[in-house]
């Protein structure tokens, strides 16, 4: 059913963007949305993450496949946190190829490394991990976020290694894996194609995705539960919708603004 689902959704034609065309990232991988391999189980909340961040010194993950939104939010939360190190999972397979015209096929196979690189800087993307553990290996971190969403990701082995040893890990993940079995909370993740949101491609163009089917019962909107942390640590009075998260994260533009070709962002949005 899911699979239906999906084959039905037809890339939008957009000129400055596809043409007509849908990567094959895009149009290939899609099973892992309706796997059995789905995280299904959670333990605890962003109430836990926040209570649990009072006394202990926080690092965190964030992979590149998170949305503008979540990635807004997460950088709220590190810094409420007072989180001393902030590292990134990315997607990269081979290189990058150019072809006559100018058609580019992007090694990274993420959608919003661009807004990560804008937010937290290029070099701190491209160093992945390695901060992280190192802060985690020295004492200087010894509680850890892992925010991931990339399907079938091989967590790193130095990341896993080092996130056991934490006193306090809290993962949310899509599928099942080993550092969602070592962590003390795990939130279930929501795909890309059961919620709301924006990203940003690698020319700084702002798109969005919408929700197209219905999430596992047990997985929860990255939005909601990362606010619920800020209010429990009181820095916000409540939760605001996606698009008003994205409001917040890019001053200017709205939904409505982005709309159904997105807009491309520039330096004023931050």
């Amino acid at each position: 059913m899911l699979d239906n689902e999906i084959k039905r959704l037809q890339p939008r034609p957009n000129a400055d963007v596809n043409q007509h065309w849908m990567c094959d990232e895009g149009r290939l991988n899609h099973r892992y949305v309706g796997s059995p391999r789905r995280l299904l189980e959670g333990t605890g909340t962003g109430c836990e993450i926040a209570e649990s961040g009072r006394g202990l010194k926080f690092g965190g993950v964030i992979s590149t496949y998170q949305t503008i939104e979540e990635m807004h939010l997460f950088r709220k939360l590190m810094e409420a946190l007072k989180a001393v190190r902030v590292g990134f999972l990315t997607g990269t397979q081979g290189e990058r190829q150019v072809f006559p015209g100018g058609f580019v096929i992007e090694a990274d196979k993420t959608p919003n490394r661009a807004y990560a690189e804008k937010v937290f800087g290029a070099e701190a993307v491209r160093s992945g991990v390695k901060w992280v553990v190192e802060g985690i290996e020295s004492g200087d971190v010894d509680a850890l976020l892992v925010m991931n969403g990339i399907p079938d990701l091989a967590i790193p082995a130095e990341l896993l290694a080092a996130a056991k040893t934490a006193k306090f890990l809290a993962v949310s993940d899509l599928l099942q894996g080993p550092l969602a079995q070592a962590a003390h909370v795990v939130i279930p993740g929501m795909a890309w194609a059961e919620k709301d949101g924006t990203f940003m491609n690698v020319d700084g163009r702002v798109q969005r995705v919408r929700k197209a089917v219905e999430p596992p019962v047990a997985a929860r909107p990255e939005v909601q539960w990362l606010q619920e942390a800020l209010v429990a640590l009181g820095e916000r009075k409540q939760a605001v919708s996606a698009e008003g998260v994205f409001r917040e994260a890019m001053p200017g533009l709205d939904y409505g603004k982005v709309g159904s070709l997105g807009v491309k962002a520039n330096g004023t949005h931050a």
